[in-house]
């Protein structure tokens, strides 16, 4: 049994605590290992050996020490160190600033490797290099640096890779911290991690999750590819209590392959850190079975005296068959993306021409009229099936080459279409490859010349736009068939442009193609229908796609209701199971979510079928399409979901409930389990499921809600929008939602209205003592959620309209609540801006000398609480209405105001604005050359104060006004302020009409190729 002690984030300080702990460690570590000989312990120390107000590291020393002593270990052969943030001096020898250097990398982390500045980041690790150096961790002589990414092995036994991921640490954030991973995945490391085929983890400081994404998946990637076993870090302090980030999701395209992400406790105590878990972690690990368990020993500041058993982590694999099943994978994976391996993605015209000429069964021709998919023998076969003309179209493009994507519903014959081309293809002897619906690789290898590729129903994953760009950058035909919903989807989703696609859509029947069906029925099935009848179906339903028309025309019933009515029937009699796995399908398909080979596999073992049962129970109803279970079309889906779901339906409220809770649970794993574009797939998918909502029960519906906000608690604000989105359609559910966001103090003042106006138009009262009430809800995210601006505002608006102003002597009314967020909340501009509107419409101006008048509002918030424009604004309208323009001697009067505003407070162009406007009402245009007249204020505000378009346009016109048109050539003038508004300003569509009429009433419309003219203008702006 090999015993590894995983200790990290020392900070040791001095202190009665630590003193404890430190003992009851040693005397641990002594009783653990008193029996284990030498070279099967070993130590890991995941970084902070110091604090940051420390410029030595005396107490660490001290303890390594004693801890290597107690453990009776080699210093250099079995101590493994990383440094931690606290490690790292904020010093960069010469004249670099690291902090601009981090701010620089934050924003540009591309920008990490260039210029040496990784060169620069490790120069700030002297005293760490110093420290594990002097201790004898590393040696002089060996060149190595204790602070670059590198490998260590342990006595033959076992590859350590060494990854700092503090490179870019400052103290102030957790996440978004990076390694130097260009070398970490360099060939120079894999040949190092190699060596010996031993197994290998890696140590690190951070948490994998607090890493930069995109360092994330580029590590993942690696530790994939080179077998590594686990990842053991510190920094948090805590141990790893989220079951999401206990382990790293490594690969998924052939089953989840996991490691554990293990972050240890702080070991040493201070009694000022309260936030920390004190504690250790023994890695146990037998050799012989390559299984380790973990061992959490935990320090009680409650109970000093020794370290305490804190339960066990889930046990790992740490064998050599590690290195060697990545190199199988890799080897297997290298195969499959061979062209030619039996493995492949690809049929090839090896595996296309076991079906050529062989004998097509009555029987499988019924089958396919009947719903079963295409099979290979009939897309092979001459006259059996109808082709249609877009085969023809397909084949002449794949002889042409290029990237085709053929776009239509479902049920339309797409995938027919491409098969029998496919066909077409091999029979004249074309070298190509149809994709078989999984596993998708990269296109690699010696490609044949004049291939076609044929993808159907491509996944949504990142390996398809490798496969497309490579096809369009290499002109590799490759024609592809998609839904077109779903083709919108990716493009979107894998940001793909059609540039270079060509997009062709499946064509509605013809008349020939229509007799061509109607033959087809009538000559293999029992038809209760005339072929003339038959063709009309297939050229004239109503439903508009050819499943549709194929279901009636080899059924009795007159219309889709009524099959899709009987489908259901029959299912609920002969296959319950059946129909339940149906209804998922449907469920799914209906809140915009995908049901993957996995899911149903998943499902059908909830309902006690095998997935080839329930493939063969829902043989005509879903097709596999590509890597997900689909209904044949959109219409027939939402039949379906009539049928199942809606009031009297076939399902059971309990079947219902127990269908979304499984859905949901299915896309909680994925989320769980997944990060980059999977996880933010898995999380949309979550999302558009809550649209099922509305069909639970209600103690469902809360349960569901409360495991949603559980998963998506860390997401942005875009995130919960979708959510509310959702969920919009159904008062219930919208109900119980901002109930929960609100409770968790994540519900946004958006969303606090539309709650509040809901549970008005349902009836409840305005009592802000009783509890979720409107009044209620509002206060309290007020005063005791600490809400922001908005959420004051709306409170008083609310307030206003359900019972007026109110006086300010009485608590909650909106007087109260406009002056309590001004005077002691800080507000914004915009709050007593609201204050001062609602005291102007109630009770007038009033008087500066009185308190919570208008005038006094908006005095108080100019003057003192560095108010915006628009309250400065408002109190010189106010007071220009109340009192006319007055004088810019006298305080308080509309021109004070304005002058004051414009040139001390920085007001915007409105002001300005409002100022000229008054100014020219007064006294008119004025000069240039005197202060304060319109003119002057014009031209100041727009060549020193970046005044708007609006501005510059007014100016243009009282320019017009008062002395025409002028000459470009002549500064002030109304065509030179017109031309360097719209040329040098980014002038609005105001300004160039402006200009363009005054040039047309002026000179006419002359030409465009005159510069200047009304045409010109005219072009130019458009």
């Amino acid at each position: 049994m090999i015993y590894l002690l995983h200790i990290s984030d020392l900070h040791l300080v001095a202190d009665p605590q630590w003193n404890n702990m430190k003992n009851a460690i040693l005397e641990s570590v002594r009783e653990t290992l008193r029996e284990v000989p030498s070279g099967e312990k070993l130590l890991v120390i995941t970084g902070d050996f110091h604090n940051f107000i420390q410029d030595n590291f005396v107490y660490a020393e001290e303890f390594v020490l004693s801890l290597v002593k107690a453990m009776d270990i080699d210093l250099e052969k079995d101590v493994f160190v990383i440094p931690g943030n606290h490690d790292v001096s904020n010093n960069i020898p010469g004249e670099v600033d690291r902090e601009a250097l981090l701010d620089f990398i934050k924003r540009n982390p591309e920008k990490l490797y260039q210029n040496n500045r990784i060169d620069k980041l490790l120069e700030c690790y002297k005293g760490y290099e110093e420290f594990v150096k002097k201790i004898g961790i590393y040696n002089e002589t060996d060149g190595r640096k204790p602070m670059t990414t590198h490998v260590r092995t342990w006595r033959g036994k076992l590859n350590l890779l060494h990854l700092n991921t503090t490179l870019v640490a400052d103290g102030s954030e957790k996440t978004g911290q990076m390694a130097d991973t260009l070398t970490a995945t360099s060939q120079e490391i894999r040949d190092e991690l190699r060596r010996g085929n031993l197994p290998c983890i890696a140590i690190g400081h951070n948490s994998f999750y607090d890493l930069e994404e995109n360092q994330r998946n580029e590590l993942a990637g690696m530790f994939l590819q080179e077998g590594i076993c686990a990842y053991l870090s510190g920094d948090r302090h805590q141990k790893n209590r989220k079951r999401e980030e206990k382990s790293i999701v490594l690969g998924e395209e052939k089953g989840t392959v996991t490691i554990p992400n293990v972050v240890g406790y702080r070991t040493s105590a201070d009694k000022s850190d309260t936030y920390s878990d004190f504690g250790m972690i023994w890695h146990l690990w037998d050799e012989q079975t390559g299984t380790v368990r973990m061992k959490y020993m935990r320090w009680d500041p409650d109970d000093q005296g020794k370290m305490h058993e804190d339960g066990e982590g889930d046990p790992y694999k740490l064998t050599g068959d590690s290195r060697e099943q990545a190199d199988k994978k890799k080897a297997s994976d290298s195969e499959e993306s061979s062209l030619y391996g039996n493995g492949s993605c690809w049929m090839t015209k090896e595996a296309l021409s076991e079906w050529n000429d062989k004998a097509v069964k009555q029987n499988e021709i019924r089958n396919f009229l009947l719903g079963k998919r295409c099979s290979w023998k009939l897309a092979f076969s001459e006259n059996l099936i109808v082709e249609r003309d877009i085969v023809n179209d397909l084949y002449q493009k794949a002889c042409e080459g290029g990237v085709y994507v053929l776009l239509g519903p479902g049920g339309e014959g797409k995938t027919t279409a491409l098969m029998q081309m496919c066909a077409k293809l091999f029979q004249e002897g074309a070298n190509v490859f149809y994709y078989r619906g999984h596993g998708l690789s990269e296109l690699s290898g010696n490609i044949p010349d004049h291939s076609v590729f044929i993808l159907d129903n491509p996944p949504e994953r990142p390996v398809f736009k490798k496969v497309l760009d490579k096809a369009i950058e290499e002109g590799i035909t490759l024609i592809i068939g998609s839904r077109e919903n779903e083709w919108n989807l990716l493009k979107q989703s894998l940001h793909i442009s059609v540039r270079d696609i060509q997009e062709v859509r499946m064509p509605k029947l013809c008349a020939k193609e229509a007799w061509g069906f109607a033959d087809c029925v009538c000559n293999n099935l029992k038809h209760m229908k005339e072929r003339k009848e038959i063709k009309d179906i297939f050229l004239t339903n109503s439903y508009g796609f050819l499943y549709a028309a194929m279901l009636l025309a080899v059924n009795k019933a007159e219309s889709l209701e009524e099959i899709a009515h009987q489908i259901i029937e029959n299912l609920s009699h002969m296959s319950h199971s059946g129909m339940l796995l149906l209804a998922h399908i449907v469920l799914a398909e209906k809140c915009g979510a995908k049901l993957t080979k996995e899911n149903f596999r998943k499902v059908c073992e909830k309902l006690g079928m095998s997935p080839q049962e329930g493939s063969r129970a829902l043989s005509r109803e879903i097709r596999l399409n590509g890597e997900n279970y689909q209904t044949r079309h959109e219409v027939i889906s939402n039949l379906f979901y009539r049928e199942l779901f809606s009031d009297g339906g076939r399902l059971s409220q309990e079947e219902t409930d127990k269908i979304l809770i499984g859905l949901l649970e299915l896309k909680f794993g994925q989320y769980d389990r997944t990060y980059g574009l999977f996880k933010k797939l898995a999380l949309k998918e979550i999302t558009g499921l809550c649209k099922g909502l509305s069909l639970t029960s209600l103690e469902t519906c809360q349960y569901l809600v409360d495991r949603v906000l559980d998963e998506i608690k860390t997401q942005p604000k875009e995130i919960y929008d979708k959510l509310f989105s959702a969920v919009k359609q159904d008062e219930r559910t919208q109900l119980i939602l901002f109930r929960q966001c609100f409770d968790r103090r994540w519900l946004l003042t958006q969303y606090l209205k539309i709650w509040c106006d809901l549970l008005s138009k349902k009836g409840a009262s305005w009592d802000v003592t009783e509890e979720y009430s409107p009044a209620w809800i509002l206060r309290k995210a007020c005063i005791e959620k600490d809400g922001g601006n908005d959420t004051w505002m709306l409170w008083a608006k609310m307030e206003e309209k359900e019972r007026g102003a109110g006086e300010y002597s009485k608590e909650n009314t909106a007087r109260w609540i406009y002056r309590k967020a001004c005077e002691e909340k800080h507000a914004e501009s915009k709050v007593w801006l609201a204050w001062g509107k609602m005291e102007e419409k109630e009770r007038g101006a009033g008087e500066y000398s009185k308190e919570n008048t208008a005038r006094w509002i908006y005095r108080k918030a100019c003057e003192e609480k560095h108010a915006e424009g628009q309250v400065w604004l408002a109190w010189g309208k106010m007071e220009e209405k109340e009192r006319g323009a007055g004088e810019y001697s006298k305080e308080n009067t509309a021109l004070w105001i304005y002058r004051k505003a414009c040139l001390e407070k920085g007001a915007n162009s409105a002001v300005w604005a409002a100022w000229a406007q008054l100014e020219e009402k007064e006294r008119g245009a004025g000069e240039y050359s005197e202060e304060n007249t319109a003119l002057w204020i014009y031209r100041k505000a727009c060549l020193e104060k970046g005044a708007d378009s609006a501005v510059w346009t007014a100016w243009g016109q009282l320019e017009e006004k008062e002395r025409g048109a002028g000459k470009y050539s002549e500064e002030n003038t109304a065509l030179w302020i017109y031309r360097k508004t719209c040329l040098e300003k980014n002038a609005n569509n105001d300004a160039w009409l402006a200009w363009a009429q005054l040039e047309e009433k002026e000179r006419g419309a002359g030409e465009y190729s005159e510069e200047n003219t009304a045409l010109w203008i005219y072009r130019k702006a458009c």
